[in-house]
């Protein structure tokens, strides 16, 4: 039975890996397929593989073996949550982790280093930018040191996970603490790129992503301490200080930018953005496409572009798609600023201050359209309007929804 399984895995893998080689997501349905068939089985029936592994019995092996299958789920996380993101930094960062690291198997796990490698030599993904400021950069960089001293100690000294143990290790459950140090080291690599990840919802997914497999590791426990009753309720507490310590970087994490977000969203005035396509759905008081050129668009002679119509107030919907490549595009000296994205001549970021917009020379006001009005729900007959550059006209518009995918 085993044999005819293992043949049928790698049948599998071989198909897999085939399919994988004609685009980047079908490479992702392949990987998260095989990667979740090891990680569950790792997690939901340790008891076979320890069996296999001359360990019968032994509760630590099953345990670390349920602990190792975690891990495994954090990149599988990681890519299907990032799965429609453009953001090379992700996939490279991954992609290296699973290079740098998939060294404790040969049969299955070496069919995964190379299809990672190929990925990562077909792809090529550039890794690294600029780095996100402010408190999250430092727990960025804090969670990256969290990982790499865990990974490190499991690895090169994996009796001292057991020495406030009542437990005795055996040589397999040391075998298998490198393992699981291997799996843990190779987050650092996406940890450490995290702070350089281009939006902020990519960071709040790997923080999420740490978070559901610290719920899984920490259920695992649970099941040893009071269900098995295998380990005994003395040695719990060491247990969960170590749980506390990798729990409360990515749980920072997550609550500063969903804080962040969530004033961002009230106050209306700093935007996120993702990737590729942007919609932009406006009300309009009427048709009114016009040349930049009547309007006196240029920034260096206009002051402030703000245009006042007066018309009956019936709204007309409408929804513009433009690719970043149209709507991002330096407008006369000017590109476009969000509070994570910072593409204005000032020491600081205008958009941070003053609301997203296309700013130009030091957040003086004389911009080609200005910060996105903060209060469009007035009823008046007479209102102002902000123009929008697409494809060299200008859209006078009175309100924008962002809406990202």
């Amino acid at each position: 039975m085993i044999s005819v399984y293992e043949g049928f895995r790698a049948l599998l893998l071989v198909v897999g890996f085939a399919a994988g080689l004609h685009d980047r997501k079908t490479s992702y349905v392949a990987d998260i397929a095989f990667s979740a068939w090891v990680a569950l089985a790792l997690y939901l029936f340790p008891q076979p593989i320890a069996a296999e592994l001359g360990a019968a019995g032994n509760h630590m092996s099953e345990y670390l073996l349920r602990e190792s299958g975690c891990w495994m789920v954090l990149p599988i996380l990681m890519l299907y949550m990032n799965r429609r993101s453009r953001d090379e930094t992700i996939l490279g960062s991954l992609l290296w982790s699973r290079a740098l690291t998939m060294w404790s198997a040969i049969f299955f796990y070496g069919c995964q280093w190379v299809f990672s490698v190929y990925q990562l030599a077909k792809t090529r993904p550039s890794l690294g930018r600029r780095e996100v400021k402010g408190v999250v950069g430092v727990i960025c960089r804090l969670n990256f040191l969290v990982l790499f001293l865990i990974g490190l100690m499991s690895m090169a000294f994996p009796k001292m996970l057991f020495e406030n143990q009542s437990l005795t290790p055996k040589t397999i459950d040391l075998h298998l603490s490198r393992f699981l140090g291997a799996l843990i080291f190779a987050m650092i690599i996406p940890a450490w790129y995290s702070a350089s990840f281009r939006h902020n919802e990519d960071r709040k997914n790997f923080f999420s992503c740490q978070l559901l497999v610290m719920a899984l590791l920490t259920g695992a426990q649970m099941h040893n301490f009071f269900w098995e009753k295998s380990f005994p309720t003395k040695d719990l507490v060491p247990w969960l200080i170590g749980d506390v310590i990798m729990l409360a970087c990515p749980l920072v994490g997550l609550v500063i930018i969903t804080k962040e977000e969530k004033d961002a969203e009230d106050n209306r005035t700093h935007y996120y953005f993702r990737t590729r396509k942007i919609d932009l759905k406006a009300e309009k008081a009427r048709p009114n496409r016009e040349n930049s050129h009547q309007n006196g668009c240029d920034p260096r002679n206009e002051q402030h572009s703000e245009f006042s119509f007066t018309f009956s107030y019936i709204h007309i919907l409408i929804f513009l798609y433009v690719d970043l490549g149209d709507i991002f595009q330096p407008v006369k000296g000017c590109q476009f600023s969000s509070k994570d994205r910072d593409h204005d001549n000032a020491d600081f970021s205008c958009a941070k201050k003053y609301g997203a917009g296309w700013w130009f020379e030091r957040c003086h006001r004389g911009n080609v359209n200005g910060p996105f009005c903060s209060d469009c729900t007035d009823n008046e007959e007479t209102s102002k309007f902000l123009s929008l550059k697409i494809n060299d006209t200008y859209e006078h518009v009175k309100s924008i929804v962002i809406a990202i995918f």
